[in-house]
């Protein structure tokens, strides 16, 4: 799966939506869960931080989704990739 998928809604520091609906393993859906880092959830520190950079870096933009490895609570782990640098560069703080 190597197809071109545009954010359209940001859930949290490293959960998103995106267009069109993601196929793996006969399964689809829109949820995606970037692997590499992980993101402060809500309440911890930083949370709001990190989800407002993850907004600024991928809202609207288009992205590359490699090397899914689950499907997580409706949402594919898996690498994300923007322009050919994968997204967890972003967060070397959170790796």
């Amino acid at each position: 799966m190597e197809n071109m998928f545009e954010v359209i809604k940001i859930l949290d520091g490293n959960t998103f939506e995106v267009t069109p609906f993601w196929q793996w393993h006969n399964e689809n859906g829109v949820i995606v869960s970037a692997r590499g880092y992980r993101a402060p959830a809500t309440g911890e520190a930083d949370h709001e931080k990190i989800k407002t950079k993850l907004m600024e870096l991928l809202f609207g933009e288009c992205v590359t989704l490699k090397d899914a490895v689950a499907i997580k609570d409706d949402a594919l782990v898996c690498r994300v990739y923007i322009q050919d640098k994968d997204l967890a560069d972003y967060f070397s703080e959170y790796q």
